[in-house]
């Protein structure tokens, strides 16, 4: 959303508290939320991609990186 949210937020700063920014104000704060998810999900997909390319198991590849096998999984 980059871009766009930033002009939203631009706007936002300017404007007095009423339905129509709070509801701007909510679908950047949802839109950000979705791209994080997004973002950490792709970075899982690729974990569980290297760890079934190493061979290893999650807490030999976690071991190899220096992680802890939860922190690996989260």
């Amino acid at each position: 959303m980059g871009f766009g949210r930033r002009r939203v937020e631009r706007y936002l700063a300017y404007r007095e508290p009423d339905g129509v920014s709070t509801l701007f104000a909510l679908a950047v704060e949802h839109a950000r939320r979705d791209r994080e998810r997004g973002g950490r999900a792709e970075v899982a997909s690729r974990i569980r991609a290297a760890v079934a390319r190493s061979g290893l198991t999650n807490a030999e590849f976690a071991e190899c990186i220096g992680a802890s096998t939860s922190r690996l999984s989260t």
